[in-house]
């Protein structure tokens, strides 16, 4: 387990550990997608980048390492650089798949 914190919202700090409640490997060809515990999707692409999308579904962190150090920017998913537009069309597939799938758990879990 691990805890995120400092997302400048105070929301995103917490004091219960945050875990990945769902994943999907597709390191074959993108990367590794997953949800975690507060909500948030991300994806660990195969090029060592990382982008995680906020519980609502607004803003999104993309992490990347330049010259031995590393880089966090915030952007909005209606606004951001065109460099980073697969990756985060990438992100919305992941995010759509994973979904699905929890909705269809929840369902599964709720009948008998």
């Amino acid at each position: 387990t691990f805890r995120r914190i400092g997302r400048g919202r105070k929301d995103f700090i917490d004091s219960v550990p945050i875990h990945a409640k769902k994943w999907i490997d597709y390191t074959s060809k993108y990367g590794l997608g997953y949800v975690l515990s507060d909500g948030a999707v991300g994806v660990f692409f195969n090029d060592a980048t990382k982008i995680i999308l906020d519980p609502a579904g607004i803003t999104f962190e993309y992490h990347e390492r330049k010259n031995k150090e590393d880089i966090c920017l915030t952007h909005s998913m209606t606004e951001y650089p065109k460099e980073l537009e697969k990756k985060v069309t990438l992100l919305a597939h992941f995010k759509s798949y994973l979904d699905q799938n929890f909705k269809k758990e929840e369902i599964e879990h709720k009948d008998p």
